[in-house]
């Protein structure tokens, strides 16, 4: 049965799992697991929450389909409004004031995941094409560190721009953990609580040591920390062990600024919030 929440996909609602405190997606969860009791992860909300398992749907036309295991709300319960820690999605038919935005800025250059390619990069529907304007594309790191830049000369320009990734467009403050932006805090709170699956990151921070190799030699892990200096949290980076990020992060001296974008996150067996780069295009070296 639909959950009823117009605000949520419902099959990225991530939930704690209340006898051991522990977030799960819809797709970690066993048997043993599925009776919970269970509310939604977000820290605003605690919907009360229920599993469905991943299964096959059998059509009338003789076909099935693949139905995704999922998180709902039972009768009676409701997510918390919009935006529910997750931008709006560029596809929502809730038309936005009209003013409150000048632009939207596409960010082209990076790798987009596969559940997100068929997200919907045009008008969003039921929006009249004249309240707003496409912006200059964003082009990858690259792009995302010179709007970094123009918001630290004028806080204004990141209050009135838009970047859209994947289907979803994000403020500055939703999408830059950096100097301009939020805190490592900040960015922590959100891996750990994030309620869909993928979500972008555009990161600043600086290097605790050098890469190290993990998983037998096929990924780096590097240590980041906060380079506004607001808050003492770490953030792991795991990227492929490939020669060009190897040269950037294997001999880095402690203190050596880098900025990246991820859309891939995850919770360490140690309790530390981590990022996840698939290609080289997704780290950059910064100048000091």
């Amino acid at each position: 049965m639909p959950c009823g929440c117009p605000c949520h996909d419902c099959a990225e609602v991530k939930a704690v799992h209340e006898p051991s405190g522990r977030v799960f997606s819809p797709d970690e969860v066993g048997d043993e697991l599925r009776g919970g009791p269970w509310h939604c992860a977000w820290a605003g909300c605690g919907a009360r929450l229920f599993h469905s398992r991943s299964t096959v749907r059998k059509l009338a036309s003789g076909g099935a389909v693949p139905v995704a295991a999922k998180f709902s709300c039972f009768s009676g319960s409701v997510h918390a409004l919009v935006p529910h820690g997750a931008p709006r999605r560029s596809t929502d038919s809730s038309a936005p004031v009209a003013g409150v935005y000048e632009h939207i800025h596409r960010l082209t250059g990076v790798p987009v995941p596969e559940s997100r390619r068929s997200a919907v990069d045009s008008a969003p529907t039921g929006q009249s094409r004249t309240q707003y304007a496409y912006g200059t594309p964003v082009g990858g790191v690259v792009g995302l560190r010179a709007f970094a830049l123009q918001v630290g000369a004028d806080e204004d320009f990141g209050r009135r721009e838009k970047i859209r990734f994947g289907g979803i467009d994000y403020w500055w403050h939703e999408l830059a953990f950096a100097p301009t932006g939020n805190t490592f805090s900040a960015l922590t709170a959100s891996i750990e609580t994030q309620v869909t699956k993928h979500r972008a990151y555009y990161v600043e921070g600086l290097a605790k040591y050098h890469a190290y190799p993990v998983a037998e030699g096929k990924r780096l892990e590097l240590t980041l920390l906060d380079a506004s200096g607001r808050s003492d949290d770490a953030i792991s980076v795991f990227m492929p062990n490939s020669h060009h990020l190897g040269a950037l992060t294997s001999a880095v001296a402690a203190g050596t600024p880098f900025a990246l974008f991820s859309s891939e996150t995850f919770v360490k067996n140690t309790g530390r919030a981590a990022l996840s780069l698939a290609d080289d295009s997704q780290l950059l070296p910064l100048s000091g």
